[in-house]
C-alpha cells in the first residue's frame, strides 16, 4: 500500500554532470554517466527509461543528451548534460595496398588504382581523399620509385597520409643483338 498522502521525490535525483572526452572514448551512457533514478517503494514505479542525443556543435563535438524517466502514472521527467567530444585524430585510411617491388620488365602499364578512402573516426563519416603521385630515383638509372600519396582532412582539420610505394628495380643484363654478316 502507498501512503496517498507521501510526496514523492523526483524520478530523476541527479542528472550527470557534464564531460569532456576524446573521440576515441566510448560514448555509452555507463561511460560518461547516467542518472541516479529514486527507488522509493512507496511511489509510482518508473516504467520507461531512455535517452536521445542531439548534436550541438562540431569540432568540438558537442552533444546533448537528454534521459527521461515515465513512471505508471504517465509523468515524465527529464535531465540533460552535454558530452564534449575533442577530435584531435586524423581520419583513418581503408584499402590502401602494401609496398612492392617490381622488376622493371615485370611493371604493368595497366596495373589498376586501388579505391583508397578515409573516415573520421570521431564522427564515422567518409572523406574524400586526393591522390598524388611521385617519381623517385633510385641508385642507378634502371632502378627508381612509385610513391603514391593519399590525404584526407577532417572537419576538424586533422589531416592524415597514407603511402603506397612501388620499387622498381633493373637486374637484368643488356642484351647485345647485332647482325653477322657473311662476308663470303
Amino acid at each position: 500500500d502507498r501512503d496517498c498522502d507521501k510526496t514523492c521525490p523526483p524520478m530523476i535525483i541527479e542528472c550527470p554532470s557534464d564531460i569532456t572526452v576524446t573521440c576515441m572514448d566510448d560514448l555509452s551512457p555507463e561511460s560518461v554517466g547516467v542518472p541516479i533514478f529514486r527507488k522509493d517503494k512507496d511511489c509510482p514505479p518508473i516504467v520507461d527509461l531512455g535517452y536521445n542525443d542531439e548534436q550541438l556543435s562540431a569540432c568540438p563535438y558537442v552533444i546533448q543528451r537528454t534521459f527521461f524517466a515515465v513512471d505508471e502514472e504517465g509523468i515524465t521527467e527529464t535531465c540533460s548534460h552535454l558530452i564534449t567530444i575533442v577530435d584531435d585524430v586524423p581520419p583513418v585510411f581503408n584499402n590502401v595496398p602494401e609496398d612492392i617491388t617490381v622488376e622493371c620488365d615485370k611493371l604493368d602499364d595497366n596495373m589498376g588504382m586501388p579505391a583508397v578512402w578515409a573516415y573520421d573516426e570521431c564522427t564515422k563519416q567518409k572523406f574524400p581523399v586526393e591522390h598524388s603521385v611521385e617519381v623517385v630515383p633510385g641508385e642507378c638509372a634502371g632502378n627508381y620509385f612509385f610513391v603514391h600519396t593519399w590525404t584526407a582532412t577532417d572537419w576538424c582539420g586533422n589531416t592524415g597520409t597514407a603511402t603506397w610505394t612501388i620499387e622498381v628495380f633493373d637486374n637484368t643484363a643488356p642484351v647485345i643483338a647485332c647482325t653477322v654478316w657473311d662476308m663470303q
